[in-house]
């Protein structure tokens, strides 16, 4: 599949789009210059002296870097001073991967520390000290997830930061705007999607829950991931969760209105014809530039709403559920 495709059917998550980027490009000539132009970009990146943008090279190169070799490039950037966005940016992703290697204990213990009341880094945290039999400090992180008040698994952070630095890269720089925000949210999409296999295992899904004492915590989990962290990704891992957890039907009802709410508006922002642009058509348009912009600064259900209502397409029949 190809590079926009791909995009395309993750920043607007419709039947739609999947339809439109259903076939393989990966020998066409197009594809490989693309990713050619990425390849390059990320090379640049491992130049730079930006923690920032390093902290996204680590990212692209950590699926194909054997573990010894990340944990020390790692280690290396991690002396460099990074910023709170960067330890946000590398942490939120590379340390929900499976593969620890990519997230040292160092880098775990600063983004904790800079960001406490995030329940992803404590429901990350609380799974993994059960896996590893330490059952007392895992109910202590249980507690921590309990105890906070929001949810970020960092996508936005991670697309914010491409933004800007395709921005400011020497060849990237020479496209149109909303060329480079279809840039980003491909990469973006390749790089810094959020992983919650710790969450699924702390609270699935799917099945009853195998610990009755972890509903209340659960419960909570699946409210902030459906109201508070303005991700349809994590949103739907949180209505799925309050499913299986609330009891009281009222709550479950609420829920899947919230959930279908999100999914009402999506379905309207994917017959908004001014962002079914393919990279040829981006280049005359500024509209996707101007909407990732919204989503960065309004959350992405808001910039849903916004976008729709600011040119007189919002459905009357769509009722928006007040978040919590």
């Amino acid at each position: 599949m190809g590079l926009f495709a791909v995009l395309l059917q993750l920043f607007l998550a419709t039947a739609a789009f999947a339809q439109r980027g259903a076939a393989d490009h990966s020998s066409e000539p197009q594809y490989e210059r693309q990713k050619a132009a990425i390849d390059a970009y990320f090379q640049r990146l491992a130049n730079s002296i930006d923690p920032t943008e390093r902290a996204l090279h680590l990212l692209h190169i950590a699926p194909h870097t054997e573990p010894r070799e990340f944990a020390e490039l790692g280690r290396q950037w991690e002396l460099s001073n990074p910023s709170p966005q960067a330890i946000h940016i590398l942490a939120s992703t590379a340390c929900s991967w499976v593969r620890m290697a990519a997230c040292s204990d160092a880098l775990f213990a600063r983004w904790s520390q800079q960001d406490p009341d995030n329940a992803y880094i404590w429901a990350i945290a609380a799974n993994r000290a059960e896996r590893m039999g330490r059952n007392e400090q895992a109910e202590r992180r249980i507690a921590r997830t309990m105890a906070s008040t929001r949810f970020d698994a960092g996508f936005w952070t991670v697309l914010s930061a491409l933004r800007n630095s395709l921005q400011s890269d020497a060849e990237f720089s020479q496209l149109s705007p909303s060329t480079r925000a279809l840039a980003a949210l491909d990469i973006a999409a390749t790089t810094g999607m959020p992983i919650f296999n710790d969450v699924d295992q702390l609270c699935p899904r799917n099945g009853p829950m195998v610990n009755a004492d972890r509903i209340g915590v659960c419960l909570h989990l699946g409210q902030l991931m459906l109201y508070q962290s303005n991700h349809r990704l994590s949103a739907n891992h949180g209505h799925l969760i309050i499913d299986l957890t609330a009891a009281d039907e009222d709550e479950r009802t609420v829920a899947r209105q919230h959930w279908e709410h999100w999914q009402a508006l999506a379905a309207q922002i994917a017959a908004d014809r001014r962002l079914q642009a393919d990279p040829v058509t981006a280049a005359a348009s500024n509209d996707i530039n101007l909407y990732l912009q919204q989503i960065l600064e309004l959350g992405e259900m808001e910039a849903m709403i916004h976008w729709l209502a600011e040119t007189a397409q919002l459905d009357a029949n769509v009722v928006a559920v007040s978040a919590r």
